[in-house]
């Protein structure tokens, strides 16, 4: 991915992500399923069990790599990176 757009037709409902760093070390390597998707974010299954929720953001805020894997800033000096596995 390359791209806002790009990122937002990748995620669609039953997209696996897996988290290559988050600002809580604990959830690094952890996977999430997109569970809902809308114009401005998803809705996914934690590890927890529970619903949550991540908006998109401004493409000046999310930084793509070349392996495929788009890094997010959160604000406040957080951000995490993930990954499209399925």
């Amino acid at each position: 991915m390359t791209s806002m757009a790009a990122l937002k037709r990748a995620i669609q409902v039953g997209t696996v992500l897996r988290v290559v760093d988050h600002w809580q070390e604990r959830y690094i390597g952890t996977t999430r399923t997109v569970s809902k998707t809308q114009t401005n974010g998803f809705w996914f299954e934690h590890v927890d069990g529970k619903r949550h929720w991540s908006g998109y953001g401004k493409a000046s805020q999310t930084t793509f790599h070349e392996d495929g894997s788009f890094t997010t800033d959160v604000g406040n000096g957080k951000t995490w990176t993930l990954e499209v596995i399925a």
